[in-house]
């Protein structure tokens, strides 16, 4: 058997465009989630449907959901700034999933749509956010 093509996720970076068309990493990104991309489906089931069984089909509409992620709560940083300016405009942004490989990523634009606060007594201070996707998520080969 071949040996496993798995790769870890470490050195994921989330990149975001500042408004003015420059992509900026989100600094201290933690874990990121997502896209979950979606083929939505109805249900066809019938008086008909053999032997009783639910039947479905697709009905072309894709979704490709949220990007969450936590990220060290850095007051002063630019990047981590840029996410709140995002989110208080309510602009579309333009943004990039770049692999730990470098060669690929994944591109999309969306909506900051939330920042949470986390202030623990025991550890660090985080911020948790998530990106509203809208639009086709394109896995791309990076410069």
């Amino acid at each position: 058997m071949p040996p496993t093509q798995a790769r870890g996720g470490f050195g994921t970076k989330l990149f975001i465009d500042d408004g003015a068309g420059t992509f900026v990493a989100v600094a201290e990104a933690l874990d990121v989630n997502g896209p979950a991309l979606t083929l939505a489906l109805d249900d066809a089931t019938n008086m008909e449907s053999p032997n009783g069984w639910e039947e479905k089909i697709a009905n072309g509409i894709k979704a490709a959901g949220d990007v969450t992620f936590q990220c060290h709560m850095l007051q002063d940083d630019a990047s981590q700034n840029n996410l709140y300016t995002a989110l208080n405009s309510g602009a579309k942004r333009n943004m990039r999933l770049v692999y730990p490989s470098g060669t690929k990523r994944l591109s999309f634009a969306g909506f900051v749509a939330n920042i949470g606060h986390s202030y623990p007594v025991k550890g660090k201070t985080v911020n948790d956010v998530t990106v509203s996707i809208t639009g086709q998520v394109v896995k791309e080969t990076h410069p």
